[in-house]
């Protein structure tokens, strides 16, 4: 891009910025803030897609195999392309990205907003998936470029604290608009809101020096594609299907064959669009298992909750969005508390397993739920998951981007992405299915059509409790390695002690030394 002004970042990284009259400090704040408000975005697009899915799909005449190819497609395209975006905003400019992402992203809103068909809708939320893609990773990878090293935390924190309030105002905002013009003036609040954040992130976000010239990983970023598109849809579909039907089957095992395929391609591609070394820092790995279970516990409990309180329960869709407000509050509190906490020095591992603890103890008390007690129940473990998940979201982020080389921030950004969308599809395409087979077996056995619901869903719960344990143990046990196996400094320690890079540098140097 023809910048106005160059200037060295906080981290030392060449940054481009747009015509500007604000002081560096200034800049940087500015630029964090475009980021976190592109970020908010993935609290806002979704959560206004479900509330206005309902009434669109009946105004276009969706039969139920449209309407759930409606609500999916579009984080089915996110999830595929977000290591694809993070490879070129590395090579091309990562606010180049971020900009046309999200002019792509409004694009594709408009064209939902005003389809005419169910087949118009499908494809603005397919472009809309697409656009996400750019956005979301690149604002992730954009933060350690222009944030001093101990304030990294902080900024995730807020990013992910920003995320669930996008959520409320989404949950709130599209509502109203709804009742007051239908559904195309509710998806216009996704509109609004990819314009602004579109405007804002060209003042304020700079553009990083392009990587050198070099091939672009094609293979890896196809591979990855495939891979994730065909395991997120073959979860998707076992809640319809089954885990016995041939397409599940086929898109489960074909995904995860070509997952292996690419990690085998990836390890000896000279550039990679993933980098594959930074898991060889245990830090990394227990922010991964921290992030899956993360999303495990968000995907299994709250949507289900939310069907059983309305189905069973017999409450109101306007009553379960007031108990569900829980999760949004303490997550906004949890994102912005650990942060904090990390950047005054307080130890990852803590930090780390009190997130995973905290949505464990929330899973445990959906295992106790009853018609009687729901009132209590579910908000008040909706607040421990909320909590939590975006605790794990914010510390999970900081942990693996202090990993990342600067000119390797796009693709490093896209982890904690790629990891919470595995875990939602896991959450929701594992354990749908076990709740459905524990409800039709209570129902077998005589009990009463909500006793037996109730009954499947503490089932259910009860097993992802079982699995939120052990990653737990997993992420206690992994970082009790206080050092990598080469030396390099842990991210688990304080901030002043480890710039973004430092280890980056020394994975780098290990990884160019095996290529053959």
């Amino acid at each position: 891009m023809t910048a106005a002004t160059m200037e060295k970042g906080p981290t030392g990284v060449d940054l481009y910025w747009p015509k500007t009259t604000a002081n560096k400090e200034s800049r940087w704040k500015m630029a964090q803030w475009a980021a976190i408000a592109g970020a908010a975005m993935i609290g806002v697009d979704p959560v206004v897609n479900s509330f206005v899915l309902p009434t669109a799909s009946q105004a276009l005449g969706m039969d139920s195999g449209t309407r759930a190819l409606a609500s999916s497609i579009a984080t089915l395209i996110l999830t595929a392309g977000l290591l694809g975006a993070g490879a070129l905003g590395d090579r091309i400019g990562r606010r180049r990205v971020l900009v046309i992402g999200t002019w792509i992203t409004v694009v594709g809103e408009l064209v939902s907003t005003f389809a005419v068909g169910s087949g118009q809708f499908i494809l603005g939320r397919a472009i809309v998936g697409v656009g996400m893609a750019g956005l979301f990773g690149m604002a992730i990878g954009m933060i350690p470029a222009v944030t001093k090293p101990d304030q990294l935390p902080k900024v995730y924190g807020r990013m992910f604290a920003c995320t669930a309030v996008g959520g409320l105002v989404a949950i709130l905002g599209s509502g109203v608009l709804v009742s007051l013009g239908g559904w195309r003036l509710g998806f216009s609040l996704n509109v609004i809101c990819a314009i602004g954040v579109a405007l804002f992130a060209m003042y304020a976000i700079p553009e990083n020096q392009a990587a050198e010239k070099r091939d672009f990983d094609y293979k890896g970023v196809i591979l990855a594609a495939a891979a994730l598109l065909l395991f997120m849809y073959g979860l998707g579909e076992t809640g319809a299907k089954g885990w016995g039907d041939p397409t599940v089957l086929i898109c489960i095992f074909g995904g995860l064959a070509l997952g292996v395929v690419f990690i085998l391609v990836e390890k000896r591609e000279r550039h990679p669009s993933f980098p594959l070394q930074v898991f060889k820092v245990p830090a990394v790995v227990a922010a991964t298992v921290a992030l899956v279970a993360a999303g495990i516990a968000q995907g299994s409990a709250q949507a289900n909750l939310t069907e059983l309180m309305q189905t069973a329960g017999g409450y109101s869709a306007s009553t379960v969005s007031i108990i569900a407000l829980p999760m949004v509050i303490f997550g906004v509190i949890g994102a912005l508390l650990t942060g904090s906490m990390v950047a005054k020095g307080t130890s990852v591992r803590l930090v780390l397993a009190l997130t995973v603890a905290l949505m464990a103890v929330g899973i445990l008390l959906l295992v106790f739920i009853s018609p009687a007690l729901a009132l209590v129940i579910a908000p008040l473990s909706l607040g421990l998951i909320g909590f939590g998940q975006q605790g794990s979201y914010g510390t999970g982020a900081t942990v693996i981007m202090r990993t990342a080389p600067p000119d390797m921030l796009g693709s490093v950004g896209t982890i904690k992405p790629v990891m919470g969308q595995l875990g939602y599809g896991l959450g929701l395409g594992a354990i749908v299915p076990l709740i459905t087979n524990f409800t039709r077996t209570a129902e077998e056995n005589g009990s009463s059509s909500q006793a037996a619901a109730f009954h499947g869903f503490n089932m259910g719960m009860l097993i992802v409790f079982i699995i939120e344990v052990i990653a737990l143990v997993a992420v206690w046990v992994v970082l009790r390695a206080r050092k990598t196996a080469d030396g390099a400094p842990d991210p688990m320690l304080p901030p002043e002690d480890d710039a973004p890079g430092r280890h980056a540098a020394v994975l780098e140097a290990e990884a160019q030394s095996e290529i053959p």
